[in-house]
């Protein structure tokens, strides 16, 4: 079974995610360098998460029922999803 957190997509699509811009590709990290906005020089941003409502730039599906991250192999560590999946909420 698949676990909830996984195909829900509401963290994605409520929170906003920073993280270092040591995380992206670029700096030698997962993020793909297209999905980030720098904020300040050693901070990045998910893309997407800063709109209001906000929706991370790599959920593709529809919240609530079949929702997915595009780069779950290399979303940053503070992304809300893997957060709350590996804290087992």
């Amino acid at each position: 079974m698949t676990h909830p957190c996984l195909t829900c997509g509401a963290c994605c699509a409520s929170f906003r995610v920073d993280f270092s811009v040591h995380e992206t590709q670029d700096m030698g990290g997962d993020v793909p360098d297209g999905l980030a906005v720098e904020v300040t020089g050693s901070t990045c941003r998910m893309r997407g998460t800063d709109h209001s409502p906000p929706r991370c730039a790599a959920l593709t599906g529809k919240v609530g029922s079949q929702a997915a991250c595009g780069i779950y192999e290399w979303r940053p560590p503070s992304c809300p999803a893997g957060v709350f999946y590996k804290a087992g909420l």
